[in-house]
């Protein structure tokens, strides 16, 4: 039996590979009733004790079991992706102001880690790491390499279903808890994939929809990618609505359309807080294609589609019998002519012509005819101007009604009757006074016709004439 002595801690060498206790355990370690006495003041041991941060506040971390640590290359501990770990470092050594560096390899990344003393010969140090993988922790002290160094530290995949409960997420590879392959993100929640990212809907001038209403569920509503989301006639305007169902800040969206081989892009604007408008008119007749845009990348909605069918000419110029070309235009049919605005179909005009045709044709037959008429009976007028009558008259014969006068017409003896007026008719004009007879008088053949037929006197025989010199 040995008396203690104080020094005596002070004096202790441990073989290589053991450690000695701290001087506190060398006191308390040994019970030697009776007597002062010192049990195994050396334990086997790390150089550097490197174990998980223990997570019970209670816990000291002076009295870890030394003999327990990571060994060289050994797995020391795993932390999930976005998560911290932290570990201690015990200098079994007990080097006085010892200078404890860590080095952790992050796959081709490396990175010197921030070292705290805790207290004395007792370290601390973490990290975080978002990619799955092992880390790999080079452990210097006083900047040579420990000989436990270096240690691995597994990063596992995050458990998102403990960090979102009931929300249908999965770990990314950077470990960021996304909506699993059958869900998407619509304000904070995962809901199935049948959702829409962005709702659209068509809608009139003077029609808003709610959108802003959250119990609505806007989000599985709207057009369905490559739909038909609207249709509208040529040179009509058509406006839709979209609602930004992911609610991004500040997005920036846009709207190109394609209709056959124009491509433009269409102006939009915000109404509210993720409503947006954008709409068009268009003169040709087709589908229009829409790729909608936010922040740059298409939405999965996108595209849709907008037919652009015929004008409705008959709501716009009713009865006039219009239709619309390929440019909007409302014209009359190919088979039809416009007539007075109206549009008539061209056999009802031919046959209309051809009425119209033939009335004329009529019309000018019945003239022909009477022009016809007239010369016939231009050639039995005579111009009384071309009668010459001797001085004094002869007068070759005389009636109840009138008198027979010689003449001369064109150079031929000629007969001619002057009708005697009633005394209570008006005397006749000296041109429808006289009748040339159409018998042969005396020795001539000369015919004769009224210059007036409605005072035309019967040409008479000048036998049925009271010869000169024999009136009553």
């Amino acid at each position: 039996h040995c008396e203690r002595d104080d020094r005596l801690y002070d004096g202790i060498f441990c073989p290589e590979g053991y450690y000695k206790v701290t001087e506190e355990a060398f006191h308390q370690d040994c019970e030697c009733p009776g007597y002062s006495c010192y049990c195994k003041p050396c334990i086997k041991a790390y150089e550097v004790s490197v174990y998980p941060a223990q997570t019970s506040e209670s816990a000291v971390v002076s009295d870890f079991n030394r003999e327990v640590g990571c060994a060289k290359m050994d797995l020391c501990a795993s932390v999930e992706q976005g998560k911290t770990i932290t570990l201690n470092a015990f200098d079994n050594r007990q080097r006085a102001n010892a200078t404890i560096r860590v080095v952790g390899h992050f796959g081709a990344e490396e990175q010197e880690l921030p070292v705290r003393r805790v207290e004395d010969f007792l370290y601390e140090f973490g990290f975080s790491h978002s990619i799955r993988g092992i880390v790999i922790l080079v452990i210097y002290a006083d900047d040579i390499q420990i000989s436990e160094s270096p240690i691995q530290v597994n990063v596992v995949e995050r458990n998102c279903a403990a960090d979102f409960p009931g929300q249908n997420r999965i770990p990314s590879v950077t470990g960021d808890c996304e909506c699993a392959s059958d869900f998407i993100e619509i304000r904070s929640e995962c809901v199935l994939n049948s959702a829409h990212e962005v709702s659209i809907f068509q809608h009139a001038n003077d029609t808003v929809p709610q959108l802003v209403n959250p119990t609505d569920q806007l989000y599985y509503a709207g057009c369905e990618k490559m739909s038909l989301c609207g249709t509208v006639e040529q040179t009509k305007d058509i406006d839709f609505l979209l609602y930004d169902n992911l609610e991004r800040q500040n997005a920036s969206l846009s709207v190109t359309m394609h209709l056959g081989p124009e491509e433009s892009l269409l102006p939009v604007r915000s109404t509210d807080p993720f409503v947006y408008e954008f709409g068009f008119s268009r003169n040709q007749r087709g589908v229009a294609i829409l790729e909608i845009y936010v922040d740059g990348v298409q939405v999965p909605e996108s595209p849709v589609r907008v037919e652009i069918k015929s004008r409705n000419c008959n709501d716009e110029f009713p009865g006039r019998g219009m239709i619309a070309d390929n440019a909007g235009f409302c014209e009359c049919p190919v088979d039809s002519l416009e007539i007075g605005g109206q549009c008539m179909q061209t056999g009802t005009f031919a046959a209309i012509m051809a009425s119209f045709g033939a009335m004329i044709l009529i019309f000018l037959g019945w003239c022909y005819l009477g022009y016809r008429r007239r010369k016939s009976d231009e050639m039995w007028h005579i111009d009384h101007n071309e009668l010459n009558f001797n001085h004094p008259v002869d007068v070759i014969g005389q009636g109840a009604f009138g008198v027979v006068l010689l003449a001369d017409y064109r150079g031929t003896k000629v007969a001619i009757k002057r009708v005697i007026p009633d005394e209570d008719e008006e005397p006749l004009s000296e041109s429808a006074a006289f009748n040339v007879s159409a018998r042969e008088t005396h020795s001539g053949s000369s015919p004769g016709l009224s210059t007036d037929e409605e005072n035309m006197v019967t040409p008479e025989s000048s036998q049925d004439e009271t010869p000169p010199g024999s009136r009553e």
